[in-house]
């Protein structure tokens, strides 16, 4: 007879409850964009933004509470705001 012994780690995770929370209080405006973009975020988090090439143009972490992020010099476009933790990841798509 054949058998094996499998073991299997699992760790704590963020309950989908929480994440949606933590999501509907991202803010991020204006969109479209003109010179500014503000974020207002209730945790830490890691801001990348990526233009329509998929190419990283800002790559920065930032502290909760609202953030102003000077975009005057983007050309004209759309890009993908990323903003993530240990905790989540979202994507939102923004027009300059």
């Amino acid at each position: 007879m054949n058998s094996a012994l499998v073991t299997q780690s699992v760790s704590v995770c963020t309950s989908v409850n929480k994440i949606g929370n933590v999501l509907n209080a991202v803010r991020l405006y204006p969109n479209p964009i003109t010179a500014d973009i503000i974020l207002e975020l209730p945790e830490n988090a890691n801001i990348i933004i990526y233009n329509s090439l998929d190419q990283v143009i800002f790559n920065q972490n930032i502290t909760d509470g609202n953030n102003v992020i000077g975009l005057e010099s983007l050309a004209k476009g759309i890009y993908v705001v990323q903003i993530s933790n240990a905790s989540y990841k979202a994507n939102y798509r923004v027009v300059k």
